[in-house]
């Protein structure tokens, strides 16, 4: 987990570094994009490092298609690795492989960022699965 967390610092890519690509890839923004309220999260457990929580997709959540999407694979990557929750891995994933796909003819926003600040996205994924190997797999004895 620790060599992903390094991925951009090994890298030397700062946060300001960051802010500098997206502006020069997506140029200025002239405002900021505040989010209409979104229902809140019905939280089913908590844990000394975690929190579950249950979110509601496509019901009033202002997120683009593209995002839902990012969010619905991220569902499919832990269901096909039998793992039970969704982490911040499985949503990094999710959002990076939406991000990659054309959408008329463009990839996302944010893959464009991280294109231009040289991330290898084969390199970042596979840091990726290899930490999600690490995540329990879902208890399926006590499924119904």
């Amino acid at each position: 987990m620790l060599k992903l967390l390094n991925f951009f610092q090994h890298r030397g890519i700062t946060v300001a570094e960051v802010q500098a690509a997206i502006r020069d890839v997506l140029g200025p923004v002239e405002r900021p994009v505040i989010p209409s309220p979104s229902p809140a999260p019905r939280v089913i457990e908590v844990g000394p490092n975690y929190t579950v929580a249950e979110f509601k997709f496509n019901e009033g959540l202002p997120f683009p298609e593209r995002t839902v999407r990012a969010f619905e694979r991220a569902k499919a990557i832990a269901d096909q690795s039998k793992q039970s929750l969704i982490s911040a891995l499985h949503l990094l994933l999710g959002l990076i492989e939406e991000g990659q796909e054309l959408v008329n003819g463009q990839t996302s926003e944010a893959a464009r960022v991280l294109e231009y600040l040289g991330v290898n996205f084969n390199e970042l994924q596979a840091l990726i699965l290899q930490a999600l190997s690490s995540v329990p797999k879902a208890d399926t004895n006590n499924e119904a």
